[in-house]
């Protein structure tokens, strides 16, 4: 590998689309490994107008702390930087909430995925083929090319700790409408 490739590779972590929370997805990679799965497909999937226009977010009931948490968190975020008022709070309703013990893996890479994640509390690393490459803690976020891709997983995340995640579905983001 060239350094090149290797810092790419290390970069791509920051970006991390995670995989799908399921007590029953225990399914692994499939083998897959290296770095040629990375570049299977690169552009978003196209969105259908008539889902679009049917579309109904769901809505995870929240404390204002934790909408607030999540809202300054994504405010850290490139990806949510545009969005109105009404966009972002749509969002911050979709977000559900799930707990992640210690030395769980959260994701795997290779997997196709569809989260966005915000780490309430705890502390994860990320692994490309096994190795450390980057780490996260509370008020970070990761999943990013999930929202923008249909690629496969850059990386594992592994929980160091037990941790609070907040998560919103793929779906869930995609379609929301513009203001007008």
């Amino acid at each position: 590998q060239t350094a090149a490739r290797r810092l790419a590779k290390q970069a791509s972590a920051a970006d991390l689309t995670p995989k799908q929370m399921s007590t029953h997805n225990n399914k692994g990679s499939g083998g897959r490994g290296g770095g040629a799965h990375h570049l299977r497909n690169v552009f978003a999937k196209p969105l259908n107008p008539e889902e679009v226009a049917s579309f109904q977010a769901p809505f995870f009931a929240k404390s204002d702390s934790e909408m607030d948490f999540i809202k300054k968190s994504l405010q850290k975020n490139f990806m949510f930087t545009s969005l109105s008022e009404r966009q972002l709070s749509t969002i911050l309703r979709a977000f559900g909430k799930v707990e992640i013990p210690w030395g769980k893996q959260v994701i795997q890479q290779g997997d196709e995925g569809d989260y966005f994640y915000v780490i309430r509390e705890g502390d994860l690393h990320y692994e490309i083929d096994g190795v450390m490459v980057n780490s996260a803690s509370v008020g970070q976020s990761f999943g990013e090319l999930a929202l923008l891709y249909t690629s496969p997983r850059s990386a594992s995340v592994i929980a160091d700790t037990d941790c609070v995640l907040y998560l919103v579905r793929l779906f869930y983001t995609s379609p929301i409408p513009r203001d007008s």
